[in-house]
Order: structure tokens, then C-alpha cells, then sequence
């Protein structure tokens, strides 16, 4: 089984706090290691979030996560489709200036997609990517096959 190309590119991405200047919440989906999104100031429940837009969802099942050193640690990913009431899909901790990556089983298509950190803290990620799991036949399968057998008389 694998999983599609990142899906974030493109996308809005928002946080809850507004970060100094060159620190915006864009720059953890601009596929650059050398620039980040931090959190403004040390709080409980620092989140940033992707928003796939209206009338769009997609249903996540891989998420990669490069962090700012320690400045992830222990955080949840969750699912949204109202942008306010949020499902868990995974929890891990990422604390190393490295990629990380969490595969979790999601059936559920979501249109918001965020990772928060409960614990009080600064949070600065430096890129983050969600995938989808490709269909394991590579291809369309055909509805209906008609088979034609002449007969030589």
C-alpha cells in the first residue's frame, strides 16, 4: 500500500496565534526546510491547521511532521469538518530537527486538519506534510467486461 503526494500544497494553512514577521503559519507547508512557523508566545494548546477549502475534504492517513528541534514535543492530530468540533486521529511526539512519520487508519474525510500541542510550550514546525492512501489496484477496474465468442459454421 502506498500513499498519494502531499496534499497540503496549495492549501490555507492557519495557527492559532499570529507569529512574528517570517515566522507566519505559510511556512510550514512551503516545502523549505530553512523556514518555520512558531507559535507567538508559550501557551496550552498551541494549534496550526489545513484547511482544504469549502466543499473539499480528504481523508489523511499519513502525516509527516519536521519540527524545530524540541519545539513540537507530544501533540494530537485531529480531524475537523466545521472548523470547530475535532475528531483525534493520532497521537505521537516529535522532538528531533528530523522528518517524522505517523501512519494511522482515518476512514473519514475531513476538510480541517490540525496538529496541537496540549502541554504549555513554544511550538515551531518547519514543514508539515498529509498523504492519503492510494488504492492498492493502481488503476480503475473496468464495471463490466462483454465477451464475444464467434461461432464458424
Amino acid at each position: 500500500m502506498g500513499y498519494t503526494s502531499d496534499l497540503t500544497t496549495g492549501k490555507v494553512i492557519e495557527a492559532n496565534e499570529l507569529a512574528s514577521p517570517g515566522e507566519e503559519a505559510e511556512k510550514a507547508i512551503d516545502d523549505n526546510l530553512t523556514t518555520y512557523w512558531q507559535s507567538k508566545r508559550s501557551m496550552s494548546n498551541n494549534w496550526i491547521r489545513v484547511d482544504f477549502g469549502a466543499g473539499n475534504t480528504e481523508t489523511i492517513t499519513k502525516l509527516r511532521v519536521h519540527p524545530v528541534t524540541t519545539f513540537l514535543g507530544t501533540f494530537t492530530f485531529q480531524g475537523s469538518n466545521d472548523g470547530a468540533a475535532y475528531t483525534d486521529l493520532t497521537s505521537g511526539t516529535a522532538s528531533t530537527d528530523a522528518w517524522h512519520d505517523f501512519e494511522f487508519t482515518n476512514t473519514t474525510a475531513y476538510r480541517y486538519y490540525r496538529i496541537i500541542r496540549p502541554a504549555s510550550g513554544w511550538v515551531a514546525i518547519k514543514e508539515i506534510e498529509m498523504m492519503a492512501t492510494e488504492a492498492e489496484s493502481g488503476g480503475q477496474v473496468p464495471s463490466r467486461i462483454i465477451l464475444t465468442i464467434g461461432l464458424g459454421l
